[in-house]
């Protein structure tokens, strides 16, 4: 498999991943405090700005480097308010 074939995979991942996540929330099937939706939300961000840095598309590469911390911040604070380190 070719590098930009990859590529573009990963970025079709990421398209799916996040609008999968937006229709779920939307629908009431998960919620912003489910594992589920921040997993979905940061694999999305990943996946798009790793298609975006490819393709040197810097602005909406620098937003999904946002998502994907607001992400991780969020299971962070998910992670720590079920006491799992307690």
């Amino acid at each position: 498999m070719k590098k930009k074939e990859l590529i573009n995979i990963v970025g079709w991942y990421g398209a799916l991943a996040t609008l999968g996540a937006y229709i779920m929330v939307s629908y009431g099937i998960l919620t912003a405090h489910d594992y589920w939706y921040q997993i979905l939300n940061l694999s999305g961000a990943i996946g798009l700005g790793t298609l975006c840095h490819y393709k040197k598309a810097y602005q909406p590469f620098v937003v999904n480097i946002i998502w994907g911390i607001i992400a991780v911040s969020v299971i962070i604070h998910l992670i720590y308010s079920a006491n799992v380190f307690n």
